[in-house]
């Protein structure tokens, strides 16, 4: 009888400690009395902890752009909500973010839709070359999109995820070690590509697509392998090209949005005035951040290419007309004909999109 009531309670206490051991929020009470830098009285207030993951290294834009979100959360919470945060892809790499998220491995997250397996493709449209030209806009377009448009944030609910903000790069450019500056030079360029939409853009332009990371830039044109990459000017100098590129021509060849998204399971567990102040961080701060955090990186980055001698050649008023026709012949309808192939609304999300991109660049306060 001993035996069965000693293996009983072993039972209970490795089951305690195994649900204190699981992933994914956690809540911790404590008291702000006297002692604590409280009131005279003993108030108790909930800290609410959850994972952060995101598979880029600290201290580059992207990074920054994350942890400066989540840390406005924290503040305006007043302390309520608290992020552990793992960087380098410890807790989740960049493809099939979403699933990680679905099943808390994480309960936030830095997700690029492009790497989700077709999960939230109607986000990709943002990855479309020439459809946006500044951060501020097309972060608050995409915030509208994903409200206005159902289809959108279906797909992210589908899947078990609440977006809690956004992230997005500048234009991406045409940095190489020859000299570029004009349509012509873009022929046999064998060009380093991250997505399908950029390669369908570069092959069209008679460049030669190479598929291949972004951080493999380096080496590869160093080697000779490659002779341009698509990527911005910020991103450039973090992957150290700014050493080895001759030449960038600031044609607006792809854009770049990525999702932050928290499990939608830890969303709604909590409270609604914490809610209140993720939505509030979304809507007034999360454009304004970026667009700040991309002005001072990009002129930091321009001066980088100066001192190394790089040639930065500004794109013709004609040039962004004729990269726009191309971007929409090339692209643009491939991209709407493969959402419609899965019966989703392409055409309408792209054509809600640019509108939204339309209306906003006309309000940029900057």
């Amino acid at each position: 009888m001993k035996k069965t009531i000693t293996v009983g309670l072993l039972y209970i206490v490795f089951m305690l400690i195994l649900n204190g051991c699981s992933a994914g929020a956690t809540t911790e009470s404590s008291n702000k009395g006297p002692e604590n830098g409280g009131g005279g009285a003993s108030e108790q207030t909930d800290v609410i902890h959850l994972t952060a993951s995101t598979y880029t290294q600290p201290g580059i834009p992207v990074t920054v752009g994350f942890d400066t979100l989540l840390d406005e959360i924290e503040e305006r919470s007043d302390g309520r909500v608290k992020f552990e945060r793992f960087y380098n892809g410890s807790l989740t790499g960049a493809e099939d973010t979403i699933d990680a998220v679905q099943n808390r491995v994480a309960d936030v997250a830095f997700i690029i839709p492009e790497l989700q397996s077709g999960k939230v493709s109607l986000s990709t449209v943002a990855t479309n070359p020439a459809i946006y030209e500044n951060v501020w806009s097309v972060i608050k377009a995409f915030h509208t999109l994903y409200e206005e448009e159902p289809a959108v944030k279906e797909q992210w609910e589908s899947h078990g995820v609440k977006k809690i903000g956004l992230y997005a790069a500048p234009q991406y450019h045409v940095l190489s070690t020859k000299d570029v500056s004009r349509f012509e030079d873009l022929k046999g360029l064998r060009t380093l590509t991250t997505g399908r939409s950029q390669a369908l853009l570069a092959e069209g332009l008679g460049m030669i697509p190479v598929p291949m990371v972004q951080t493999q830039a380096y080496e590869a044109m160093s080697r000779g392998t490659i002779d341009s990459m698509l990527f911005n000017f910020s991103g450039g100098v973090a992957v150290g090209v700014d050493e080895v590129v001759n030449s960038i021509w600031t044609l607006p060849v792809s854009g770049l949005t990525s999702i932050i998204g928290m499990n939608l399971d830890v969303w709604e567990s909590l409270p609604e005035d914490i809610q209140n102040i993720i939505e509030e961080v979304q809507q007034d701060f999360d454009a304004k951040m970026h667009h700040e955090l991309f002005i001072k990186s990009d002129e930091k980055s321009a001066q980088t290419y100066a001192e190394q001698g790089v040639v930065i050649h500004e794109t013709s008023e004609e040039d962004l007309n004729k990269i726009r026709e191309a971007a929409a012949e090339l692209v643009w309808d491939e991209w709407v004909k493969e959402q419609e192939d899965l019966g989703l609304p392409g055409q309408e999300v792209l054509d809600t999109f640019v509108e939204l991109i339309e209306k906003y660049e006309q309000e940029i306060p900057y």
